[in-house]
């Protein structure tokens, strides 16, 4: 195939050996930018961000996660160890059960400074946060 003409929203596509088809392209809205991350101090400084990079390598060596789930396990669980700095958490074992249910409410909401997640985005995280504290115990 050749293109013939190429305008602002049409293409138009000559097939050898077939009548021309015409293509019709829609503009499509950008999608809206992602909001900034909380302020707030870098995770991988916190007393408990420093726990979590052992926790990451153990999922990606040992257990073989794939790079992307690696990813946003990370992702999940820095935005865990800053909502659990701002309740002043800073050992894994001074969790309670008070700040796992509030931090699964404030990730489906955005009331710790982020963006809310989808309901298969926020499962994600607390299974995230679930195998971490099991590795920690």
């Amino acid at each position: 195939m050749s293109s013939d003409t190429i305008g602002p929203a049409t293409i138009r596509l000559t097939p050898v050996g077939s009548v021309p088809a015409t293509i019709r392209l829609t503009p499509v809205e950008p999608a809206p930018a992602a909001p900034p991350a909380p302020a707030g101090p870098d995770p991988t400084t916190l007393p408990m961000g420093k726990h979590l990079a052992t926790y990451l390598q153990h999922v990606a060596v040992e257990r073989g996660m794939a790079k992307n789930t690696v990813s946003a396990y990370r992702r999940d669980l820095y935005r865990y160890v800053s909502f659990l700095h701002t309740q002043d958490v800073h050992e894994p074992s001074q969790v309670t059960l008070g700040h796992l249910t509030s931090f699964a409410q404030a990730v489906r909401d955005g009331a710790d400074g982020a963006a809310p997640l989808s309901a298969r985005s926020a499962a994600r995280t607390i299974v995230a946060v679930r195998g971490v504290h099991k590795f920690w115990e």
